[in-house]
């Protein structure tokens, strides 16, 4: 039996009218694909809404369907797929390339377009850009099997004329550079899917950020040995996969004069010997992982009295059920507003949206919205319950 990860990958996604997606079922009975049809929308955010439900999948989106401005359209569906690691391909019947629609799309790097105005022509379109992405094999039994391709998809129509950039009327006012470090109060806590997390939340809401690896876990190393489609720097130092950038903490220096928004730190366990705690305090916002078993607890307990953590600290526990969570607020005692929570993450390159809250909440979205450090002394009082 199939996984489930292999399920997801074989889905396709159709955003529009049943009417103008019907070329799918007829694709389906040469290409048995699972198909959903999720409806019209009137604004992409309300597509994009529902299409974060559905990780690893290709989109099929009917363009013509929205009626924001179509360079917010494609700002958002280029965000949604990003964050959930999926393909895209745009349904423009009747538009021709260098159409301010289909060139607002290629500004973000969303190549993939059909625009056949009859079923057959959408048919043809559609079985020479799927290969782009997935390999489709037949075999003795007529039965179908695909697989991901991780390499980036080519463009099947040349970019007749390229788009001008300009600002865009009321888009995100550009912020200087925050550093954001995250810690774990012990080891295997989940620290680096919460930054893995936090810069795919980032990405989500449209900005620029990079994971850097701060400790001596190798993680980056795994990465390289174990992920197929990914993409290396020519020195073979900068790892991007799924759109994350992640770099080593020799190359700090580097990072820092490029364009990034957020810089996401990534300090591992607090206890290890190799933490550098002087690094991690610098940082904008300094967040702590934790867990709410008598073992985890143990270790959350040293870092709220110790006074150099003080109330600029935030805590995200990991894993935690619901009927747990009230107990470890009423522990957190001062601090339980700045405790939050996320839910279970099962691949930390795919954006659970469930955690948007918490992130929302840790992450101001403007700079003057961070406090000044203020250091303050803490030590908090605690009962068993």
């Amino acid at each position: 039996m199939e996984d489930e990860k292999v399920k997801k990958e074989r889905e396709i996604l159709f955003v529009g009218s049943r009417e103008s997606g019907s070329f799918l079922l007829s694709y389906q009975k040469q290409v048995p694909l699972k198909i959903v049809f999720l409806g019209e929308f009137n604004y992409a955010k309300q597509a994009a809404e529902k299409l974060l439900t559905h990780p690893k999948s290709i989109y099929i989106i009917d363009a013509t369907q929205f009626l924001d401005d179509s360079d917010q359209i494609a700002d958002i569906i280029k965000k949604t797929a990003s964050a959930m690691n999926s393909i895209v391909i745009i349904l423009v019947p009747g538009y021709a390339p260098n159409t301010t629609l289909v060139q607002n799309f290629m500004a973000v790097s969303i190549t993939s377009f059909i625009y056949g105005m009859s079923q057959g022509a959408r048919i043809k379109e559609l079985e020479n850009i799927l290969p782009q992405y997935i390999a489709i094999e037949k075999t003795s039994y007529g039965e179908m099997r695909d697989k991901r391709d991780n390499e980036e998809a080519s463009s099947p129509i040349q970019d007749e004329a390229p788009l001008e950039n300009k600002p865009i009327p009321g888009g995100p006012v550009i912020i200087p550079k925050i550093s954001i470090g995250v810690a774990g109060s012990m080891e295997r806590i989940g620290t680096t899917t919460q930054a893995l997390q936090i810069v795919k939340y980032l990405q989500y809401i449209g900005r620029k950020a990079v994971f850097i690896e701060m400790n001596q876990g190798k993680y980056l190393e795994a990465v390289k040995q174990f992920y197929s489609g990914i993409q290396l720097s020519d020195d073979k130092e900068t790892v991007t996969y799924q759109d994350v950038v992640m770099v080593p903490e020799r190359l700090l220096g580097r990072v820092l004069k490029e364009e990034y928004e957020y810089y996401i730190y990534d300090y591992g366990n607090m206890n290890s010997p190799g933490f550098n705690r002087a690094s991690y305090l610098e940082k904008d916002i300094q967040i702590v992982v934790c867990g709410s078993s008598p073992t985890e607890l143990s270790c959350v307990l040293p870092v709220l009295m110790n006074p150099l953590y003080d109330d600029m600290t935030q805590f995200i526990f990991s894993f935690v059920d619901l009927d747990e969570r009230e107990f470890v607020l009423e522990m957190m005692q001062e601090r339980k507003n700045k405790t939050y929570f996320t839910s279970y993450t099962a691949d930390p390159f795919v954006f659970t949206p469930e955690t948007q809250s918490t992130y929302t909440a840790i992450i101001p979205n403007q700079p003057e919205l961070i406090p000044e450090k203020k250091p303050k002394h803490f030590l908090p009082r605690f009962f068993k319950k």
